[in-house]
């Protein structure tokens, strides 16, 4: 569990980094100011990245049970671990609505 968070704080700066450089040469790429060559060389920069490069890829998961459904990205938690710790008390501030 702690390995996959860890994991997941270290793939979303890279991936979003990398989102900008696809930006980048995706502009290049289609500003018809540029010469033939330097849009050539950027739609072949453009299409040497791997399909896990993409933020859409990067995929969110339960810190405790590793479910990757019904999750609540503000906790960090699916759902169903999410209502067994409020209702036990071990988060704090949240209690049932009805």
């Amino acid at each position: 569990m702690k390995y996959l968070y860890s994991k997941l704080n270290i793939l979303i700066p890279f991936v979003v980094k990398l989102e900008y450089k696809r930006l980048f040469y995706k502009a290049i790429f289609f500003t018809l100011a540029f010469s033939s060559l330097l849009r050539q060389r950027a739609f072949f920069l453009l299409s040497s990245f791997g399909a896990s490069s993409y933020l859409s890829r990067v995929k969110l998961r339960c810190i405790f049970s590793n479910n990757s459904r019904s999750l609540l990205i503000f906790f960090k938690l699916s759902r169903y671990k999410f209502r067994m710790l409020a209702a036990s008390g071990a988060l704090l501030g949240v209690r049932k609505a009805s």
